[in-house]
């Protein structure tokens, strides 16, 4: 009675392991990766680098090894621009200290490939820490951004794997949206999104927004096992409809709690904030998703 299901799994790990292949030997991404950021963008790249290098660099002249890997975009899309944003990323942290040894995102990418991993799964807490052991490295570099009008907000997390997946730094700042940077998006930016940006809460005279139907997330069996307690951070846009957009992980919790987060708060329903007039506004508000273990 099982076969049918293994063979539905045996096929869908294929297709994805297929679709991954396609997706980094692409004449698409390959063209991405020939074109170097603007100067604008490398120099707002090269601080965001510069301020977290500072923050995970060793004292004396020791080298620490960081992995970059695929920064996270809102919903899941522009996947293209988010393996080109990373690259650019990773150059810039190169730049940013003798000490940062930074691995090859080309070889990271091919051991995606060949250990067939999907592009949304390479996010996953496990997959990091299989990532990390395989090239001996202690530090695990993420990115997650949002797209508004004119800026992409960029958030960069340090994990250190010393002591399981945990969050050594942080650094954050605003890239501005360019000209080319919309041709490599190749898609309309947060078009319900106000081109002004989307206040965030606590902002005077906008109401705070109130959940409808907040279904719990998932627990997870590896989470189950590891009787993992805590909570994931989110920030998140409720737009005018009251639904959710624009997800960006803040805060980790591993062992598939995060993925099972997001998950959860896309299928949520809110009453939206409203102006002083009383029409409803898209807000911009953090989210914290609890998970507790129990027997």
């Amino acid at each position: 009675m099982f076969r049918p299901l293994l063979v539905a799994l045996t096929a869908l790990l294929l297709a994805s392991s297929l679709a991954l292949a396609k997706i980094y030997s692409s004449p698409a991404l390959a063209f991405l990766q020939s074109q170097p950021a603007d100067p604008a963008t490398l120099a707002e790249l090269d601080r965001i680098a510069t301020q977290l290098a500072e923050r995970i660099k060793p004292s004396g002249k020791k080298k620490i090894r960081v992995i970059v890997v695929d920064f996270l975009g809102p919903d899941g899309k522009n996947l293209l621009f988010r393996i080109w944003l990373a690259d650019q990323f990773a150059a810039a942290l190169t730049r940013s200290s003798p000490q940062m040894e930074v691995l090859d995102r080309a070889a990271l990418q091919s051991a995606l490939s060949l250990r067939k991993l999907a592009p949304d799964s390479s996010y996953s807490s496990l997959t990091i820490e299989k990532l990390g052991k395989h090239f001996k490295s202690k530090i695990i570099i993420e990115g997650s951004f949002g797209l508004l009008a004119e800026t992409l907000p960029l958030k960069v997390h340090a994990y250190s794997l010393f002591d399981g997946l945990s969050l050594k730094a942080t650094s954050s700042g605003p890239l501005s949206v360019t000209g080319q940077m919309k041709a490599l998006l190749a898609e309309p930016l947060a078009i319900d999104v106000p081109r002004a940006g989307v206040p965030s809460q606590p902002t005077p005279g906008i109401t705070l927004p109130s959940c409808l139907a907040c279904p719990g997330p998932r627990y997870t069996w590896e989470a189950r096992d590891a009787k993992l307690t805590g909570f994931v951070l989110l920030e998140i846009t409720i737009t005018p409809e009251g639904r959710p957009r624009d997800i960006l992980l803040l805060r980790r919790l591993g062992k598939g709690l995060d993925e099972a987060a997001i998950d959860a708060v896309r299928t949520w329903v809110f009453k939206p904030a409203t102006d002083p007039d009383s029409n409803p506004v898209a807000v911009r508000v953090p989210v914290e998703v609890n998970f507790r273990f129990l027997q």
